[in-house]
């Protein structure tokens, strides 16, 4: 799972802006790397899909697609943290960060 944090509090507007305008943005430009987290601090959410399926689908048996993730005090063990910067391509030195969601931030899944 990708946590995305703006540097401005009002920062997402423009971020959502940046990534729709810019297929692959996110795969092309950004840099991963291995970054030591001192403090990471997201607030606890639950985020609920579902949706209707297709009459193709009920044909199938398949009518209702309902799944959910949640982020709690309890999840924090299974919670794999992978940091990922946009930085320009410069010498820049390696330091541990806090990652404080303390304002809006989107929040993508992934699997590898």
């Amino acid at each position: 799972m990708y946590f995305i944090l703006p540097d401005a509090h009002d920062g997402l507007s423009a971020l959502f802006d940046k990534i729709s305008t810019q297929p692959g943005l996110l795969n092309h430009h950004v840099r991963f790397r291995k970054v030591s987290v001192d403090k990471f601090l997201i607030p606890k959410f639950k985020i609920i899909f579902e949706f209707e399926a297709s009459n193709i689908l009920n044909g199938l048996g398949l009518t209702l697609q309902m799944s959910f993730i949640e982020v709690n005090e309890e999840g924090n063990e299974a919670v794999v943290v992978m940091v990922t910067l946009i930085m320009p391509m410069s010498l820049f030195i390696e330091k541990e960060i806090d990652f404080v969601a303390d304002h809006p931030f989107i929040y993508v899944p992934y699997k590898r």
